[in-house]
């Protein structure tokens, strides 16, 4: 949650202010002050709180350096500010919440609803398609910050077209891959051993380059304050938890059949 949120946002206000040099230093700069914490704190003897010591260091030490760097403006009291701050951020968490769990509900329902041999083949597709997600989702992260600050609609219009061609291009390459050469993608990334995936390669590239797109959606609304987006959002993740609660109940009730 920290990292979808806070780090996330971070890093979209540096973008939208077009600090790329420190936006790129940062992405390097994370994954490097990790590692170097989690070596550290394993050479004094941690085990398991070095990787949670880690996480909170390397996540937590690039956002501060990130919103130390950023423009401020005092035109308000500290009090003002706070309560403004607090306004913003209590539904962005509910947006952002609600739709990173229906970013990762699939993988939950297929592992109990499958055997898991086809949860271990759903979960190979669901790597692949989540590849054309992240390469399209640099464009999210700049379309907050911009579109908030947008002085016109004709200017917001312009960013969100600019940022679905974009998604568009470049998450559209790897979904045109899944869709022609699927062997050639299965082969290069999890081997001839889910060769059988191939057939359905296609539906994870589809399914995540449509995810993508409706994440600029999501982006957008939020740059505008426009929260009942949240409602929709809600009503999707209660129907996926009923479908998993009924899914579950039905692969109980065939493990008994089985067994007797």
């Amino acid at each position: 949650l920290f990292r979808s949120i806070l780090l996330a946002t971070a890093r979209g206000v540096t973008q939208g202010h077009r600090q790329f040099g420190r936006l790129g230093a940062a992405l390097i700069a994370e994954p490097i002050l990790r590692l170097a914490v989690l070596v550290a704190a394993l050479a004094a003897g941690l085990r398991v709180g070095a990787p949670i010591l880690a996480f909170l260091v390397g996540y937590a030490g690039i956002y501060l350096v990130l919103r130390a760097a950023q423009p401020r403006k005092a035109t308000a009291t500290r009090e003002r500010q706070t309560w403004r701050r607090l306004r913003e951020i209590v539904p962005y968490t509910c947006a952002v919440t609600v739709a990173t769990a229906l970013y990762n509900a699939d993988v939950l329902v297929a592992r109990v609803a499958l055997s898991p041999e086809e949860a271990g083949t759903y979960g190979a597709g669901a790597v692949l398609g989540r590849a054309v997600f992240f390469l399209g989702a640099a464009a999210s992260m700049a379309l907050l910050p911009l579109s908030a600050s947008a002085e016109t609609p004709r200017t917001r219009m312009r960013y969100l077209l600019e940022a679905l061609v974009f998604t568009t291009g470049v998450a559209g390459v790897p979904a045109l891959a899944y869709a022609l050469a699927p062997r050639l993608a299965i082969a290069a990334t999890f081997g001839a051993a889910y060769a059988h995936l191939q057939a359905d390669l296609w539906r994870f590239g589809a399914s995540m380059l449509l995810y993508a797109l409706a994440n600029l959606a999501l982006s957008y609304l939020i740059a505008l304050r426009r929260w009942r987006v949240i409602a929709p959002l809600l009503a999707v993740q209660l129907a996926q938890v009923a479908l998993l609660a009924r899914s579950e109940e039905h692969t109980s009730e065939l493990q008994s059949h089985s067994f007797i």
